[in-house]
């Protein structure tokens, strides 16, 4: 017999295993659950000011009161939807799988998610994207909602920090947090250059960034570009470190993952005109 079933007779009269039925806590959990996970489409879709709670209910399941029960307005609907980013994993915003417990196996929004087409989920995370600048923006002008802000943003500070510690880079006379903040600068700077179209950061540069805040001069070489010594290229500079000594492609690629560069990489690449 199942651990925390309740055992009950059928309509023959046989003992049978049945689920105990949920609490009232675990119906809230879940209720919320949902409301956050339909609400991170919407607002990928609609975008921050465009979403629209009573839509929202709708599309969960739920009367409008629901979200009224779980959240005081839209903007702390908001906050949970960053919340529920932030824990599941920086390095996918949007996700092919919704960070639920209630979700993760069976249900449609599930699903879904995981039905995704490259191109949807290109969509989906310049959409959450764009929704975040919007948010940020609003935030920006109330005090207490901005303090709110913050502490997402010191939570993902801190993120960048321990994988930066992970990785063993350092930058002479900066703190991990100090050198973790420089990442994420970096990381959504170069993100939000992208989404307002600009064409003038390439990937090599944000690569070169990587490198150099993490302390070892740039090297091509160490960058993935081909082995100079078969290519017959000129060997690198005298200065420049090679090898253990300058950051290796792997690492920087780790770095990159855990900077959360898929934003970057999702992007269509713009055209000159």
């Amino acid at each position: 017999m199942g651990s925390g079933a309740a055992i009950r007779p059928d309509i023959m009269g046989f003992m049978t295993d049945l689920p105990a039925p949920l609490s009232r806590q675990d119906m809230q959990r879940m209720t919320r659950e949902r409301l956050v996970f339909t609400a991170r489409a919407a607002f990928a879709r609609e975008g921050y000011h465009g979403a629209r709670l009573d839509r929202i209910a709708k599309e969960a399941g739920f009367s409008k009161g629901a979200v009224y029960s779980n959240f005081a307005n839209k903007a702390q609907l908001f906050l949970a939807v960053l919340d529920a980013n932030i824990d599941a994993s920086l390095t996918d915003p949007v996700g092919e799988e919704p960070p639920l417990t209630a979700f993760r196996e069976g249900a449609e929004a599930s699903e879904d998610a995981a039905g995704m087409t490259p191109d949807e989920k290109q969509q989906a995370v310049r959409g959450m994207g764009l929704a975040t600048l919007e948010f940020v923006a609003y935030a920006a002008r109330d005090p207490e909602l901005a303090a709110q802000c913050a502490v997402r943003i010191d939570r993902a500070v801190g993120f960048y920090a321990q994988a930066a510690e992970d990785l063993g880079l350092e930058a002479e006379g900066l703190s991990a947090q100090e050198l973790g903040g420089l990442f994420m600068a970096l990381d959504n700077g170069a993100a939000l250059l992208t989404l307002a179209g600009s064409t003038q950061l390439s990937d090599e540069a944000v690569d070169r960034g990587i490198t150099l805040l993490a302390g070892a001069p740039w090297n091509k070489q160490t960058a993935g570009a081909e082995d100079v010594g078969s290519s017959g290229a000129d060997e690198p500079d005298a200065g420049t470190r090679t090898g253990d000594e300058a950051l290796s492609a792997e690492t920087r690629e780790t770095l990159r993952e855990a900077m959360g560069q898929r934003l970057r990489r999702a992007m269509p690449k713009p055209t000159a005109d």
